[in-house]
């Protein structure tokens, strides 16, 4: 099965460096059109099934996107929406306490977020929404459209990535990941200068 996933669309919050996790902030004006080329990016690959998260960033999205191109078969699934970060929803990184962040860094994988997730709670999420793609997905050539923690763990679990390797993974607004076969490609949709995009 080839997967093209793609981020939503940068907010106002990833702007401000704002942790959005369950909550939600608007989409910024699209000036490099990124709707646009996500949409011609779509259509070249005949893709035709899109799965995405529930949540407004997403949704915003992939209305963006069918302004240009029509989807056939537009499928909502709650097990993509992205990491639950708990009480710092809204907060920034900088809020976590000295020791919050060195048990975070020491281990990235199983560290909860206070009244939220782990990446690991979240990657069960991820093996449930990929059982039922392997079950029941008829098409060998789909979209996700979802978020930067659900999007890594993914990545993770179908490239069997050790944890430094999904620590250093990048997840853009402007990159689409496709995978294919256990190998992985980008696709960039405007400037990347400032990004540094792992190799696997």
């Amino acid at each position: 099965m080839k997967i093209h996933f793609i981020r939503h669309q940068k907010t106002q919050w990833n702007e401000q460096g704002r942790i959005q996790g369950n909550l939600n902030s608007e989409l910024l004006n699209d000036k490099e059109n990124i709707a646009l080329k996500t949409a011609n990016y779509l259509e070249e690959n005949n893709v035709k099934d899109v799965y995405f998260s529930p949540l407004k960033r997403c949704t915003d999205t992939l209305k963006l996107i069918c302004e240009h191109y029509k989807i056939e078969n537009q499928k909502s699934d709650d097990r993509l929406m992205e990491l639950n970060h708990g009480f710092f929803e809204g907060k920034f990184l900088s809020d976590l306490s000295q020791e919050e962040i060195k048990e975070k860094n020491k281990d990235p994988w199983f560290w909860k977020w206070p009244g939220g997730e782990s990446y690991y709670q979240l990657s069960l999420r991820i093996k449930d929404f990929k059982k039922f793609l392997d079950d029941f997905e008829k098409s060998n050539n789909i979209a996700i459209i979802s978020h930067e923690g659900v999007i890594k763990v993914f990545i993770k679990e179908l490239l069997d990535l050790d944890n430094i390797k999904f620590g250093d993974l990048k997840v853009p607004n402007n990159v689409i990941y496709s995978l294919d076969n256990r190998s992985i490609n980008f696709i960039t949709l405007s400037d990347v200068r400032n990004l540094i995009l792992s190799k696997f």
